[in-house]
Parts: structure tokens; C-alpha cells; sequence
């Protein structure tokens, strides 16, 4: 529940709120997209913009499904990892990276926002589904970070099986 302060030039848009819960990683496409420019290819996050100008048109213009999507944190502290996912009002929050159903924690955002009463217990299928958000997500990333594959001379072959890194 941080907002995100977006000031364009001269007075265009101020003061709009959105309802929606955005990310640091919709700044850039926001930009790119206030300024005309394509985003690249890959370009994670989505622009903000059509849900700016909703606001600021009085909510007549239409910025797509207006299903809420998943938003993804991690948190590493020392040898503790907690993983979370936030999709609408709901918060699912995992420790771990392995078995995300330890100790998981979900939370109405609406009805409790200071995260104080855990409704893991009772909503197992919920909890289940935003598990399995945050399952895909992590596999996503690791995906992204693989490395592409390329071609080695002979040269640069050899030399890295005598180091070792090659069999």
C-alpha cells in the first residue's frame, strides 16, 4: 500500500489515483508508452497510461479485461526467503522456495489491511491457487536468467574443458 508518484509534464493528469495495484517495473513501459516510443521486446511491467487517462476522463474509457493481475515480492533475509503475491484484495504471502506451502499466510487486503487475521486455514483452494501463481512466476524468471545457446570454436571449447566447465 505504497503509492507510486508519477508526475508528468506541466499540470497533465495530476492529482489522478488509480485503484489498481501497480509496480516499479510499470514505469517504463509508462513512459515509453507517454511518449510514443514501442517498448521493447520482453519489456516486463505494463504502462499505466489508458488507466491514467481513465482517471482522468471520469472513468469512460476502456483499458481492457479489468480482471486484476498478479503482483509479485521477495524478500531475502539472510537464509529466509518469503515469497508474495497480491491479486486483488487477496495476499499470500510463503516462506521458502522449495515447499511454498509452509507456513503460507493469506490475506483479505479489503476487509483486514493491517494483515493481522491469517485466513489461510480456511481458504485452501485460494491459497492453492495463488501458490501456483507464484510457482509459475518463479519458474518465469528462471527461465529468463537461462542463457541462450551458442556456438564455441574449438579453441574456446578446450579451453573451457580444462577448466573443467565443459564434459
Amino acid at each position: 500500500r505504497v503509492p507510486l508518484l508519477v508526475k508528468f509534464p506541466g499540470q497533465w493528469a495530476a492529482g489522478s489515483r488509480i485503484p489498481e495495484t501497480v509496480q516499479q517495473i510499470d514505469l517504463l513501459p509508462t513512459l515509453l508508452d507517454y511518449l510514443e516510443i514501442a517498448p521493447p521486446a520482453g519489456l516486463r511491467g505494463r504502462s499505466l497510461l489508458c488507466p491514467i487517462q481513465r482517471a482522468t476522463s471520469g472513468g469512460e474509457l476502456d483499458c481492457g479485461s479489468g480482471e486484476p493481475r498478479p503482483v509479485f515480492s521477495r524478500v531475502q533475509y539472510y537464509n529466509h526467503h518469503w515469497t508474495a503475491v497480491v491479486l486483488g484484495d487477496w495476499k499470500l504471502i510463503v516462506r521458502g522456495s522449495e515447499r511454498l506451502d509452509r507456513e503460507a499466510q493469506l490475506f483479505d487486503r479489503l476487509r483486514d489491511p493491517l494483515e493481522r487475521q491469517n485466513l489461510a486455514d480456511r481458504q485452501p483452494i485460494l491459497v492453492g491457487y495463488l501458490t501456483s501463481l507464484i510457482r509459475t512466476e518463479m519458474r518465469r524468471q528462471a527461465l529468463t536468467g537461462a542463457a541462450e545457446e551458442i556456438e564455441l570454436d574449438s579453441e574456446t571449447r578446450e579451453r573451457l574443458e580444462a577448466l573443467g566447465y565443459l564434459n
